[in-house]
């Protein structure tokens, strides 16, 4: 059996902001990078801020101007690249959908979704 390290199957190339930036300013580096999602980078933890979020903070009528660490986004787990992609197998009986891959330091590596977790294991009978 083939189990790569979160490392090896990751998306690397997302778009993120620190929590204490606007609303507005959140949707223009999405709408700049076209990216449906963004990672939110807490003091802590790691937030993703999605389409569906846009939706509801514009439902509710919220100030464009409003601070990210304001608004109720989902928390999303934390996950060392390192780790064996067995490590992410908890996740995959709930509703998360994104996991945050941090290097050593817990900086932002990436993100790895259901898809990419459940595609990556390689089951071979020799």
């Amino acid at each position: 059996m083939k189990f790569p390290k979160i490392g090896d199957i990751v998306t690397t190339s997302v778009v993120s902001i620190d929590i204490k930036s606007t609303f507005n300013e959140s949707i223009n580096k999405m709408l700049d990078n076209e990216h449906r999602n963004i990672v939110v980078i807490g003091s802590d933890n790691f937030y993703i801020m999605s389409i569906i979020d846009i939706l509801n903070v514009q439902s509710k009528e919220i100030d464009i101007n409003t601070p990210l660490s304001e608004l109720s986004l989902s928390k999303i787990p934390i996950i060392n690249k390192n780790n064996n992609i067995l490590d992410t197998l908890e996740y995959l009986n709930n509703s998360t959908e994104y996991i945050a891959v941090v290097n050593d330091d817990n900086s932002l590596f990436g993100l790895v979704t259901h898809t990419d977790i459940t595609s990556n294991i390689d089951i071979q009978i020799p």
